[in-house]
C-alpha cells in the first residue's frame, strides 16, 4: 500500500502534520511508501472553461520545501517519492 499526500503550501506543508504522517505509515501495517505530490494549479483552467472561476486561494510549496519535508519523511525509515 501507498500513501499518497498531495502537499499545500500554507495547509499541510509543515513539520507536525508531516511528522504525523510518518507516524501513521510507520503505524499501518502494508504501508511500503510515501509519495508527497507538490499541489499544482492545473485544474485552474478547467474550471474557468466549466464556469466555476478559476482563481485558488491554494499556493504549491517550493521545491526546497518539498525535498525537505521528504528527507524528513525518509529519516523516519518510511520509502518515500515525489510525485507519482
Amino acid at each position: 500500500m501507498w500513501l499518497r499526500v498531495p502537499l499545500v503550501a500554507g495547509v499541510n506543508d509543515d513539520e507536525t502534520t508531516v511528522a504525523a504522517l510518518a507516524r501513521l505509515a510507520r503505524a499501518t501495517p502494508g504501508v511500503q511508501r510515501v509519495s508527497l505530490l507538490p499541489y499544482h494549479p492545473l485544474g485552474v483552467g478547467k474550471a474557468v472553461r466549466l464556469g466555476r472561476g478559476g482563481r485558488t486561494r491554494f499556493a504549491p510549496p517550493s521545491p526546497a520545501r518539498v525535498e525537505a519535508l521528504a528527507a524528513q519523511v525518509a529519516q523516519s525509515g518510511i520509502h518515500v517519492t515525489i510525485g507519482g
